[in-house]
């Protein structure tokens, strides 16, 4: 029965994101930029518990900041659009994400399969952690089918 744990984290700092508006109607006369920062920090375990099932569960946490942009062609978004008009442009929560999987993985290998297939699921929940006014929705469940016809060698 093999346990694998995996940890993984990042750090990005973006400081010329472009923003036009938001919807179908934002027009490129209104390109703006802005600063996307955020840490990330992820962890999961996975249980084997056959040949042929999988199980799994993970976290993962972000806390994503935005700032004026570093872009001297185009002005800063805050400066441009009304913050209350954008949500999430002057206060930015943390997200905490939790998740659970099952599959059923029958490829011959996993790594260069000609028969068999892997068909999963996942359930997240994802949601804020932190400064009130922000809501989110239940996560919903999403699906990994990836089915191999077989293939003559």
């Amino acid at each position: 029965m093999p346990i694998s744990v995996s940890v993984g984290a990042q750090h990005y700092d973006f400081p010329q994101e472009d923003f036009f508006g938001i919807g179908r109607d934002s027009l490129e006369i209104n390109r703006t930029n802005y600063l996307l920062r955020s840490t990330d920090v992820a962890t999961a375990v996975r249980w084997k518990p056959g040949r042929f099932v999988e199980a799994g569960a993970g976290a993962s946490y972000m806390s994503p900041r935005i700032g004026k942009g570093t872009d001297d062609r185009f002005p800063s978004t805050g400066q441009a659009f009304e913050p209350d008009t954008i949500a999430g442009l002057t206060a930015q929560p943390d997200f905490l994400r939790a998740d659970v999987s099952a599959a059923f993985d029958w490829r011959d290998n996993p790594l260069y399969p000609h028969l068999g297939g892997r068909y999963g699921v996942v359930v997240s929940r994802p949601g804020p952690t932190t400064r009130a006014g922000f809501d989110c929705e239940p996560g919903t469940p999403e699906h990994d089918w990836s089915p191999v016809r077989t293939a003559s060698r």
